[in-house]
């Protein structure tokens, strides 16, 4: 089994890459060869730009987004996986922007505009989707609908598959936080939230790596 993790992050080492690095080890404790690549590394890209040439009839392009910059050769490999695992931090209650642009270019030329639309992809991907934030408490979390948004984007991976969506909250890039604008008693809850959870989040991580492989091996 083949699977791809695709860290959405600025950051190559940050939490987000951090958690995405024990999905790996679930990953690859369950025979599954990986390969890890940090959108950051492929310059700069865009979303889908309606240019259409995915729709054509008769088009070349078979499945894969008409676009020829730095994220083309990821798309064309991710089609041939078995496992996508797709790790983002959460800005302004959305993913970062590198993955909205992936999604919208990955999903889109794969479906056609018939009723049901019918994927092109002769195979299941088993999808996941894990969200890190700064969200510190899980009344924010509700209040502000992020179960709706984000939840949202991680469905629309089962169009092609199965999707799972993982949260991960209270954890912030303010290191050290006396450096920027920042309250005391957030900086406090902060690290409170890290200190009884990382580890947990790291076991939940490595586990949806098992999770994945077994879904894929049925």
């Amino acid at each position: 089994m083949k699977a791809m993790i695709l860290n959405g992050s600025p950051r190559k080492n940050g939490h987000t890459a951090a958690l995405l690095g024990k999905v790996r080890e679930g990953l690859e404790t369950s025979g599954c060869e990986t390969k890890t690549i940090h959108f950051r590394d492929l310059g700069v890209f865009g979303g889908c730009i309606s240019c259409l040439a995915c729709k054509v009839k008769g088009s070349k392009c078979n499945g894969v987004c008409a676009i020829r910059d730095g994220l083309r050769p990821v798309l064309e490999e991710v089609i041939g996986t078995d496992i996508l695992v797709i790790g983002s931090p959460v800005y302004f209650h959305y993913p970062a922007a590198a993955v909205r642009a992936f999604i919208e270019r990955f999903l889109f030329p794969q479906l056609d505009y018939t009723n049901p639309p019918v994927p092109l992809l002769k195979k299941k991907i088993h999808c996941a989707c894990l969200y890190t934030m700064h969200m510190p408490s899980d009344d924010m979390f509700a209040g502000n609908n992020y179960g709706q948004t984000l939840g949202t984007e991680a469905r629309t991976f089962d169009w092609i598959g199965t999707g799972e969506v993982m949260y991960f909250k209270g954890l912030t890039v303010f290191d050290p936080p006396d450096r920027y604008v920042i309250g005391e008693e957030l900086t406090a809850t902060f690290a409170d939230m890290k200190r009884r959870h990382y580890a947990d989040y790291e076991r939940q991580a490595f586990e949806l790596g098992k999770k994945l492989a077994e879904k894929a091996s049925r």
